[in-house]
């Protein structure tokens, strides 16, 4: 089961829609500056950490405030604080929050909030959450009836969205024939992210428009991007005592961008084993998972080398 608000978390946020990255700062310190008990405030894109003094004046205490919503800043957070007694947080996501849509509002601007369709979605975490086949009752199959559903959306406001919104907001429509696709080509470029949608097709095409009509169990077909899986040719024992910079390179050279190489300083000498001989090649450093031939691993699986050095 996927972890929904940490998808959430993990999705590029590149201020797009209306507000740009240094606008939402001030707005951010403009917001900080109305709470007298806030001493410190710091803004990485669109999450705001702040550290606030305690009443007492000895102490302090931090929260964040995360007004990434899918991507997007529209003025919805989430916030996560050491002291759940106090309402500090709570006020400063409340002023930022109206600032914020007081901007969107002087600019004319109008952003769907994503999270109310994930909210709804209870099943969009699960392991069938991204996809949906809703099985009419025999006589409705036997009579093809079906309901009509007006698109709420255009084609355009689907393409690079996370699909978890994506589908919930096609099912909140009432679609009920959902098929999603993996594409496996996120690398280490970083050119898109996981569950990036490339495309949704509706009844054959992946043009459509606000208020189109459909039948609710017309096939939806979404390509969305996963991380690309890398299969290794050879085990752990064939690793074995060969240079752990060559190994390093190979991996690194296969496409994946988590290599680190750990040495074990056990050699006096080093006549039986050589200096930076290859010990084992562990997956996330885990004893029990050692690389498997023709096994295969997403691209940003650490890989772990273990090799001998001197004391």
């Amino acid at each position: 089961m996927a972890n929904v608000n940490a998808e959430r978390n993990e999705t590029p946020c590149y201020f797009k829609d209306g507000i740009s990255r240094e606008e939402f700062e001030v707005l951010a310190r403009k917001a900080g500056k109305r709470i007298q008990r806030v001493k410190k405030i710091t803004i990485y894109g669109p999450l705001v950490e702040c550290e606030v003094e305690s009443q007492t004046g000895y102490t302090s205490w931090h929260f964040t405030i995360d007004f990434n919503n899918w991507g997007h800043v529209t003025g919805t957070y989430w916030i996560a604080t050491e002291n759940d007694d106090s309402i500090v947080p709570q006020r400063l996501g409340k002023i930022l929050s109206g600032l914020v849509h007081d901007l969107f509002n002087e600019k004319g601007i109008y952003l769907r909030d994503l999270s109310t369709y994930v909210d709804w979605d209870k099943d969009i975490g699960t392991p069938f959450g991204i996809n949906t086949n809703r099985k009419q009752n025999f006589f409705r199959r036997l009579f093809n009836i079906y309901d009509i559903v007006y698109l709420g959306c255009d084609s355009k406001e689907l393409y690079g969205e996370h699909i978890f919104p994506v589908v919930a907001m096609l099912k909140s429509y009432g679609f009920k024939n959902i098929r999603s696709v993996p594409v496996k080509d996120v690398d280490r470029s970083g050119r898109n992210f996981p569950y990036q949608v490339e495309q949704v097709i509706i009844a054959g095409t992946s043009f459509f428009e606000k208020g189109h009509v459909f039948p609710d169990n017309v096939e939806i077909i979404i390509t969305y991007h996963e991380k690309k899986e890398i299969t290794v040719p050879y085990s752990s024992f064939r690793c074995k005592r060969k240079n752990h910079t060559m190994i390093s390179e190979e991996l690194k050279a296969m496409g994946f961008s988590q290599i680190c190489e750990q040495p074990i300083k056990d050699l006096v000498i080093g006549l039986l084993t050589k200096d930076g001989s290859v010990e084992t090649v562990l997956i996330n450093g885990d004893e029990k998972t050692p690389l498997v031939a023709r096994g295969s691993y997403t691209f940003d699986t650490k890989m772990v080398i273990l090799y001998h050095t001197k004391k």
